[in-house]
Protein backbone atom coordinates (compact mmCIF):
# COMPACT_ATOMS: atom_id res chain seq x y z
CA UNK A 1 0.00 0.00 0.00
CA UNK A 2 0.94 3.56 -0.07
CA UNK A 3 2.86 5.17 2.67
CA UNK A 4 3.60 9.24 3.93
CA UNK A 5 5.95 11.56 4.74
CA UNK A 6 6.02 14.01 7.65
CA UNK A 7 8.40 16.30 9.31
CA UNK A 8 8.53 19.97 9.79
CA UNK A 9 10.63 22.47 8.48
CA UNK A 10 12.57 25.17 11.09
CA UNK A 11 14.84 28.02 10.74
CA UNK A 12 17.57 27.04 13.13
CA UNK A 13 19.56 29.27 15.66
CA UNK A 14 22.25 28.62 18.13
CA UNK A 15 22.12 28.03 21.77
CA UNK A 16 25.15 27.50 23.15
CA UNK A 17 27.42 27.12 20.51
CA UNK A 18 25.53 24.29 19.04
CA UNK A 19 23.10 24.34 16.08
CA UNK A 20 19.38 23.53 17.47
CA UNK A 21 16.11 23.80 15.90
CA UNK A 22 14.11 27.77 15.92
CA UNK A 23 11.46 29.03 14.59
CA UNK A 24 8.52 26.60 12.66
CA UNK A 25 8.38 27.98 9.39
CA UNK A 26 4.47 28.02 8.25
CA UNK A 27 3.74 27.90 4.50
CA UNK A 28 6.71 26.60 2.55
CA UNK A 29 6.10 24.25 0.00
CA UNK A 30 7.95 20.84 1.19
CA UNK A 31 7.84 18.15 -1.95
CA UNK A 32 9.27 14.57 -2.14
CA UNK A 33 10.95 13.37 -5.50
CA UNK A 34 11.76 9.89 -6.24
CA UNK A 35 12.65 9.62 -9.96
CA UNK A 36 10.12 11.15 -12.54
CA UNK A 37 7.32 11.77 -9.27
CA UNK A 38 6.97 14.75 -7.31
CA UNK A 39 4.39 14.72 -4.44
CA UNK A 40 4.37 18.29 -2.59
CA UNK A 41 2.70 19.48 1.05
CA UNK A 42 2.18 22.81 2.75
CA UNK A 43 3.77 23.83 6.30
CA UNK A 44 0.90 24.50 8.42
CA UNK A 45 1.29 26.75 11.28
CA UNK A 46 3.30 24.77 13.25
CA UNK A 47 5.71 23.97 10.84
CA UNK A 48 4.71 20.41 10.07
CA UNK A 49 3.70 19.21 6.73
CA UNK A 50 2.79 15.47 5.50
CA UNK A 51 3.18 14.03 2.11
CA UNK A 52 0.42 10.71 1.19
CA UNK A 53 0.10 8.79 -1.67
CA UNK A 54 3.62 7.75 -1.80
CA UNK A 55 5.10 4.32 -3.04
CA UNK A 56 7.74 2.88 -1.62
CA UNK A 57 11.13 4.08 -2.72
CA UNK A 58 14.14 6.44 -2.35
CA UNK A 59 13.06 10.04 -1.99
CA UNK A 60 14.63 13.45 -1.64
CA UNK A 61 12.74 15.40 0.59
CA UNK A 62 13.80 19.45 0.11
CA UNK A 63 11.43 22.80 0.55
CA UNK A 64 11.02 26.00 -1.98
CA UNK A 65 11.00 29.04 0.10
CA UNK A 66 9.54 31.60 -1.68
CA UNK A 67 9.95 35.00 1.09
CA UNK A 68 11.48 37.81 1.61
CA UNK A 69 15.02 38.19 3.37
CA UNK A 70 14.79 39.96 6.33
CA UNK A 71 17.17 39.00 8.73
CA UNK A 72 20.69 39.82 7.64
CA UNK A 73 22.74 42.92 9.19
CA UNK A 74 25.85 44.38 9.56
CA UNK A 75 26.35 41.82 12.80
CA UNK A 76 26.15 39.30 10.17
CA UNK A 77 29.12 40.64 8.25
CA UNK A 78 30.90 40.73 11.93
CA UNK A 79 30.01 36.96 12.84
CA UNK A 80 31.24 35.73 9.51
CA UNK A 81 34.81 37.42 10.44
CA UNK A 82 34.86 35.75 14.04
CA UNK A 83 33.69 32.56 12.27
CA UNK A 84 36.43 32.07 10.22
CA UNK A 85 38.67 33.83 12.15
CA UNK A 86 38.35 31.18 14.84
CA UNK A 87 37.35 33.39 17.79
CA UNK A 88 34.07 31.93 18.00
CA UNK A 89 33.70 28.84 15.55
CA UNK A 90 30.69 28.44 13.73
CA UNK A 91 28.37 25.81 14.90
CA UNK A 92 28.95 23.34 12.46
CA UNK A 93 28.71 23.04 8.51
CA UNK A 94 25.14 24.58 8.28
CA UNK A 95 26.28 27.76 9.84
CA UNK A 96 29.08 28.14 7.93
CA UNK A 97 27.61 27.50 4.64
CA UNK A 98 24.80 30.15 5.16
CA UNK A 99 28.04 32.74 6.01
CA UNK A 100 29.62 31.75 2.49
CA UNK A 101 27.34 33.80 0.48
CA UNK A 102 29.71 34.25 -2.24
CA UNK A 103 28.99 29.59 -3.15
CA UNK A 104 33.12 29.13 -3.31
CA UNK A 105 33.14 26.26 -0.98
CA UNK A 106 34.53 28.15 2.60
CA UNK A 107 33.57 31.33 4.38
CA UNK A 108 36.49 34.45 3.86
CA UNK A 109 36.91 38.33 3.99
CA UNK A 110 34.84 38.59 1.24
CA UNK A 111 31.97 36.91 2.59
CA UNK A 112 31.67 39.35 5.14
CA UNK A 113 32.13 42.17 2.69
CA UNK A 114 29.15 41.00 0.37
CA UNK A 115 26.85 40.35 3.45
CA UNK A 116 27.97 44.06 4.74
CA UNK A 117 27.21 45.18 1.43
CA UNK A 118 23.84 43.74 0.84
CA UNK A 119 22.86 45.38 4.55
CA UNK A 120 23.63 48.61 3.30
CA UNK A 121 22.07 47.83 -0.15
CA UNK A 122 25.09 48.34 -2.77
CA UNK A 123 24.18 44.72 -3.86
CA UNK A 124 20.53 43.10 -3.68
CA UNK A 125 21.69 39.74 -3.69
CA UNK A 126 23.91 36.94 -3.44
CA UNK A 127 25.99 34.25 -5.92
CA UNK A 128 24.81 31.40 -3.52
CA UNK A 129 20.94 32.58 -3.74
CA UNK A 130 18.32 33.73 -1.25
CA UNK A 131 18.18 30.87 1.38
CA UNK A 132 19.78 27.82 1.73
CA UNK A 133 17.79 24.64 2.57
CA UNK A 134 18.63 21.61 3.92
CA UNK A 135 17.87 18.08 1.44
CA UNK A 136 17.00 14.76 2.72
CA UNK A 137 17.41 11.36 1.61
CA UNK A 138 14.67 9.20 3.06
CA UNK A 139 13.98 5.59 1.74
CA UNK A 140 10.26 4.26 2.36
CA UNK A 141 9.41 0.82 2.46
CA UNK A 142 5.86 -0.59 3.84
CA UNK A 143 5.42 2.25 6.23
CA UNK A 144 5.22 5.65 7.09
CA UNK A 145 8.69 8.04 7.64
CA UNK A 146 7.68 10.47 10.04
CA UNK A 147 10.28 12.94 11.74
CA UNK A 148 11.57 14.21 8.80
CA UNK A 149 13.61 17.64 9.96
CA UNK A 150 14.53 20.42 7.04
CA UNK A 151 16.22 23.25 7.88
CA UNK A 152 16.04 26.55 6.10
CA UNK A 153 18.31 30.02 6.92
CA UNK A 154 18.59 32.66 4.79
CA UNK A 155 22.37 33.30 3.11
CA UNK A 156 24.26 36.26 4.74
CA UNK A 157 22.11 35.09 8.42
CA UNK A 158 25.42 34.53 9.79
CA UNK A 159 24.32 34.72 13.10
CA UNK A 160 21.42 32.62 12.72
CA UNK A 161 19.00 35.38 14.26
CA UNK A 162 16.36 34.39 11.89
CA UNK A 163 15.78 31.00 14.19
CA UNK A 164 14.34 33.47 17.28
CA UNK A 165 11.21 33.88 17.73
CA UNK A 166 11.70 38.14 18.08
CA UNK A 167 13.50 37.86 14.22
CA UNK A 168 12.64 40.34 12.31
CA UNK A 169 14.66 42.63 11.12
CA UNK A 170 16.52 46.14 11.91
CA UNK A 171 17.10 46.58 15.32
CA UNK A 172 15.28 49.66 17.07
CA UNK A 173 18.12 52.88 17.34
CA UNK A 174 17.62 55.84 19.60
CA UNK A 175 18.01 58.76 17.93
CA UNK A 176 18.61 62.45 18.91
CA UNK A 177 19.37 65.80 17.64
CA UNK A 178 20.60 68.24 19.24
CA UNK A 179 19.42 71.86 18.07
CA UNK A 180 21.82 74.88 16.90
CA UNK A 181 19.89 77.07 19.68
CA UNK A 182 20.61 74.07 22.61
CA UNK A 183 24.20 73.65 21.08
CA UNK A 184 25.18 77.06 21.11
CA UNK A 185 23.85 77.63 24.97
CA UNK A 186 26.67 74.95 25.36
CA UNK A 187 28.93 76.41 23.54
CA UNK A 188 28.67 79.76 25.03
CA UNK A 189 29.80 78.19 28.28
CA UNK A 190 33.17 77.27 26.56
CA UNK A 191 36.35 79.83 26.57
CA UNK A 192 38.08 78.05 23.16
CA UNK A 193 34.71 78.34 20.70
CA UNK A 194 31.91 81.27 20.44
CA UNK A 195 28.35 80.19 21.00
CA UNK A 196 26.94 79.44 18.04
CA UNK A 197 29.55 79.74 15.88
CA UNK A 198 30.30 75.72 15.27
CA UNK A 199 26.52 75.07 14.26
CA UNK A 200 26.03 77.82 11.87
CA UNK A 201 27.27 77.31 8.33
CA UNK A 202 27.81 79.31 5.80
CA UNK A 203 25.95 78.67 1.70
CA UNK A 204 28.26 76.67 -0.18
CA UNK A 205 30.38 75.92 2.79
CA UNK A 206 31.42 71.88 3.19
CA UNK A 207 30.96 71.38 6.96
CA UNK A 208 30.88 68.23 8.95
CA UNK A 209 28.00 66.47 11.32
CA UNK A 210 29.48 63.89 13.63
CA UNK A 211 27.36 61.05 14.73
CA UNK A 212 27.74 60.37 18.45
CA UNK A 213 27.23 57.28 21.15
CA UNK A 214 25.20 59.02 24.25
CA UNK A 215 27.60 55.83 26.72
CA UNK A 216 30.50 54.01 26.52
CA UNK A 217 30.69 51.13 24.45
CA UNK A 218 33.42 48.69 22.69
CA UNK A 219 31.98 48.54 19.08
CA UNK A 220 32.77 45.48 16.92
CA UNK A 221 30.45 46.64 13.99
CA UNK A 222 27.50 49.50 12.99
CA UNK A 223 24.79 50.35 10.21
CA UNK A 224 23.12 53.51 10.25
CA UNK A 225 20.19 54.33 7.69
CA UNK A 226 19.28 58.03 7.12
CA UNK A 227 17.82 60.52 5.40
CA UNK A 228 18.48 64.80 4.65
CA UNK A 229 16.98 67.03 3.06
CA UNK A 230 18.49 66.98 -0.39
CA UNK A 231 17.01 71.07 -0.75
CA UNK A 232 19.46 72.05 1.93
CA UNK A 233 22.63 70.23 1.36
CA UNK A 234 24.37 67.67 -0.52
CA UNK A 235 26.43 64.56 0.77
CA UNK A 236 29.80 64.67 -0.16
CA UNK A 237 31.51 61.56 2.08
CA UNK A 238 32.96 60.53 5.20
CA UNK A 239 35.38 62.43 7.38
CA UNK A 240 37.38 59.96 9.24
CA UNK A 241 40.55 58.73 9.60
CA UNK A 242 39.47 55.10 8.78
CA UNK A 243 39.25 53.80 5.20
CA UNK A 244 37.10 50.63 6.25
CA UNK A 245 33.84 52.45 6.21
CA UNK A 246 31.25 51.53 4.22
CA UNK A 247 28.19 54.10 2.29
CA UNK A 248 25.77 53.61 0.27
CA UNK A 249 23.04 56.33 -1.43
CA UNK A 250 20.82 58.47 -3.22
CA UNK A 251 22.26 62.34 -3.73
CA UNK A 252 18.68 62.91 -5.57
CA UNK A 253 16.51 61.32 -3.05
CA UNK A 254 18.52 62.14 0.38
CA UNK A 255 19.16 58.17 1.23
CA UNK A 256 22.23 57.18 3.40
CA UNK A 257 23.20 53.90 4.30
CA UNK A 258 26.37 53.74 6.35
CA UNK A 259 28.60 50.65 7.69
CA UNK A 260 31.40 49.21 9.39
CA UNK A 261 32.48 46.07 11.14
CA UNK A 262 35.92 44.83 12.16
CA UNK A 263 37.18 43.15 9.35
CA UNK A 264 40.47 41.32 11.67
CA UNK A 265 38.14 39.99 14.75
CA UNK A 266 40.58 41.83 16.86
CA UNK A 267 39.94 45.73 16.13
CA UNK A 268 36.75 46.73 18.03
CA UNK A 269 36.59 50.45 18.79
CA UNK A 270 36.69 51.29 22.59
CA UNK A 271 33.96 54.58 22.60
CA UNK A 272 33.26 56.83 25.61
CA UNK A 273 29.86 58.35 26.16
CA UNK A 274 29.69 61.75 23.40
CA UNK A 275 32.84 59.95 21.07
CA UNK A 276 32.09 59.74 17.76
CA UNK A 277 31.02 56.70 16.05
CA UNK A 278 31.26 58.55 12.32
CA UNK A 279 31.73 62.19 10.94
CA UNK A 280 28.84 62.83 7.72
CA UNK A 281 30.42 65.63 5.51
CA UNK A 282 27.88 67.76 3.77
CA UNK A 283 28.06 70.84 1.46
CA UNK A 284 25.19 73.58 2.51
CA UNK A 285 22.91 74.82 -0.53
CA UNK A 286 22.58 78.33 -1.16
CA UNK A 287 19.60 80.10 -1.11
CA UNK A 288 18.09 78.60 1.95
CA UNK A 289 19.42 81.16 4.23
CA UNK A 290 18.33 80.53 7.43
CA UNK A 291 17.13 76.74 7.50
CA UNK A 292 18.31 74.44 9.76
CA UNK A 293 19.57 71.41 8.52
CA UNK A 294 20.26 67.56 10.61
CA UNK A 295 20.40 64.08 8.60
CA UNK A 296 17.65 62.10 10.06
CA UNK A 297 18.57 58.72 11.41
CA UNK A 298 15.54 56.39 10.36
CA UNK A 299 17.42 52.74 11.75
CA UNK A 300 20.35 51.03 12.04
CA UNK A 301 22.35 48.99 14.78
CA UNK A 302 25.31 48.99 16.94
CA UNK A 303 26.84 45.61 17.93
CA UNK A 304 29.77 44.55 20.57
CA UNK A 305 32.52 42.47 19.72
CA UNK A 306 30.62 39.28 19.96
CA UNK A 307 28.01 40.90 17.15
CA UNK A 308 25.38 41.46 20.19
CA UNK A 309 23.28 44.16 20.38
CA UNK A 310 24.40 47.33 22.34
CA UNK A 311 22.30 49.32 24.72
CA UNK A 312 23.83 52.61 23.16
CA UNK A 313 21.47 55.47 21.19
CA UNK A 314 23.36 57.98 18.89
CA UNK A 315 23.16 62.13 18.80
CA UNK A 316 23.45 63.64 15.78
CA UNK A 317 23.95 68.05 15.81
CA UNK A 318 21.62 70.48 13.52
CA UNK A 319 23.27 72.90 11.73
CA UNK A 320 22.22 76.85 10.69
CA UNK A 321 22.31 77.45 7.04
CA UNK A 322 24.08 81.38 6.95
CA UNK A 323 24.66 83.61 4.16
CA UNK A 324 27.04 82.71 1.63
CA UNK A 325 30.91 83.51 2.95
CA UNK A 326 32.53 87.30 1.97
CA UNK A 327 35.27 87.50 -0.31
CA UNK A 328 37.54 88.72 2.66
CA UNK A 329 38.09 89.55 6.05
CA UNK A 330 36.64 92.28 7.41
CA UNK A 331 36.42 93.55 11.48
CA UNK A 332 33.33 94.76 11.99
CA UNK A 333 33.91 96.43 15.00
CA UNK A 334 32.08 95.42 19.02
CA UNK A 335 29.30 96.04 20.29
CA UNK A 336 27.76 97.43 22.73
CA UNK A 337 30.55 99.92 23.25
CA UNK A 338 30.48 101.25 25.81
CA UNK A 339 30.32 97.83 27.33
CA UNK A 340 29.65 96.59 30.96
CA UNK A 341 29.87 92.63 31.19
CA UNK A 342 30.20 91.50 27.97
CA UNK A 343 31.39 93.14 24.74
CA UNK A 344 31.15 90.91 21.31
CA UNK A 345 33.50 91.59 18.26
CA UNK A 346 31.92 91.03 15.08
CA UNK A 347 34.13 89.90 11.58
CA UNK A 348 33.53 88.77 8.42
CA UNK A 349 35.81 85.64 7.92
CA UNK A 350 35.55 84.03 3.99
CA UNK A 351 37.14 80.41 4.94
CA UNK A 352 37.49 78.81 8.17
CA UNK A 353 39.80 80.41 11.02
CA UNK A 354 42.15 79.93 14.10
CA UNK A 355 40.76 83.57 15.09
CA UNK A 356 42.46 85.01 18.55
CA UNK A 357 41.35 88.15 20.44
CA UNK A 358 43.77 89.99 22.66
CA UNK A 359 42.62 92.87 24.52
CA UNK A 360 44.89 95.63 25.63
CA UNK A 361 44.84 98.29 28.68
CA UNK A 362 46.03 101.97 27.75
CA UNK A 363 49.76 100.76 29.24
CA UNK A 364 50.09 98.22 26.58
CA UNK A 365 49.27 95.11 29.19
CA UNK A 366 47.79 92.35 27.71
CA UNK A 367 44.20 91.70 30.02
CA UNK A 368 42.43 88.82 28.21
CA UNK A 369 42.86 86.54 25.70
CA UNK A 370 40.07 84.34 23.39
CA UNK A 371 41.26 81.49 20.99
CA UNK A 372 38.76 79.65 19.32
CA UNK A 373 37.73 78.03 15.50
CA UNK A 374 35.24 79.49 13.19
CA UNK A 375 33.22 78.70 10.51
CA UNK A 376 33.38 81.08 7.15
CA UNK A 377 30.55 83.68 6.88
CA UNK A 378 29.62 87.18 7.45
CA UNK A 379 29.21 88.53 11.14
CA UNK A 380 30.50 86.24 12.66
CA UNK A 381 31.06 86.78 16.59
CA UNK A 382 33.60 86.37 19.56
CA UNK A 383 32.16 87.24 23.02
CA UNK A 384 34.82 89.28 25.41
CA UNK A 385 34.07 88.70 28.95
CA UNK A 386 33.98 92.50 30.26
CA UNK A 387 32.95 92.11 33.58
CA UNK A 388 36.52 91.53 35.26
CA UNK A 389 37.89 94.71 33.59
CA UNK A 390 38.17 98.06 35.04
CA UNK A 391 36.43 101.37 33.24
CA UNK A 392 38.45 102.69 31.10
CA UNK A 393 39.99 103.02 27.11
CA UNK A 394 40.65 99.84 25.77
CA UNK A 395 42.20 97.85 22.38
CA UNK A 396 41.81 94.17 20.95
CA UNK A 397 43.81 92.89 18.07
CA UNK A 398 42.28 90.26 16.08
CA UNK A 399 44.36 87.46 14.74
CA UNK A 400 42.70 85.24 11.84
CA UNK A 401 44.90 82.68 10.09
CA UNK A 402 43.49 82.30 6.87
CA UNK A 403 43.91 79.27 4.46
CA UNK A 404 48.04 79.56 6.12
CA UNK A 405 48.05 83.59 5.61
CA UNK A 406 47.56 85.93 8.95
CA UNK A 407 45.61 88.76 9.06
CA UNK A 408 45.95 91.40 11.85
CA UNK A 409 42.85 94.15 12.67
CA UNK A 410 42.53 95.91 15.27
CA UNK A 411 39.73 98.09 17.42
CA UNK A 412 38.69 100.14 20.49
CA UNK A 413 36.43 99.32 23.23
CA UNK A 414 35.40 101.10 26.39
CA UNK A 415 34.50 100.14 29.51
CA UNK A 416 31.53 101.84 31.52
CA UNK A 417 31.01 100.30 35.06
Amino acid sequence: GQVAISGSVNYPTVENGELVDGRALEGVEVEATSGDVTATATTDADGNFTISGLDSGDYEVTANVDRDVSNVSIGDAQRTVSGFAGTEPFAGAFQEEVADVNARSGTNATDALRIAFFDLGSISSFEAGSFLVDTTEVTLGSESESGVSIRVAEFGDADLSGGSSDSGGSTSLATTTVSPKSSAQTAAKSATESAGDANRVAAGETFEVPVRVDRGAEVGSYSLSLEYDTEKATFEGISSGRDDIITNGSKEDGTLQVGWFDRSGESTLELTGGSELVTLRFSAAEGVEGAEFAPEITSGEINGPGAKAVAAGVETQAVRIAKPAPDEFALNGSYPNPASQQATVEMDLPVRAQVTVEVYNTLGQRVQTVEQSMSAGAGQTVQLDASQLASGQYFYRVKASLDGNQTRETGRLTIVK
